[in-house]
């Protein structure tokens, strides 16, 4: 989930390669939506999004949805804020920070897979 169109793609691109079947969301909102619908293996949100952040979706899936908040990994473009670096440090979730590497994106996906079985 996220609201810039060329990290869908290229998150898109890395799983092409596992290969995995990938579902997107431009915005919170439409995120809540499809897992109310559908468990999914790994999801990787935005904090900061449009209509419903991804703090807030985490939030949602924690009280709805228990068994996927293991599931998450976070981006950020935002790591130096005091009110973000205080939600990592409350939060057992894997994040990645904007910009990041191919390299750097298989690993964090690699750990959260292994994290959430």
């Amino acid at each position: 989930m996220d609201d810039e169109k060329y990290i869908l793609d290229f998150f898109i691109e890395i799983f092409k390669m596992v290969p995995a079947r990938v579902d997107t969301a431009g915005d919170g909102r439409t995120a809540m939506e499809k897992l109310m619908k559908n468990d999914y293996d790994l999801i990787i949100t935005d904090l900061k999004m449009p209509q419903m952040s991804g703090r807030e979706l985490f939030q949602w899936i924690k009280q709805k949805r228990p068994h996927l908040a293991r599931r998450i990994i976070f981006v950020t473009g935002d790591t130096f804020s005091t009110e973000t670096d205080s939600f990592f440090g409350d939060s057992p979730n894997l994040y990645l920070a904007k910009p990041f590497k191919i390299e750097e994106a298989k690993e964090v996906i690699q750990q959260a897979l292994e994290n959430s079985s």
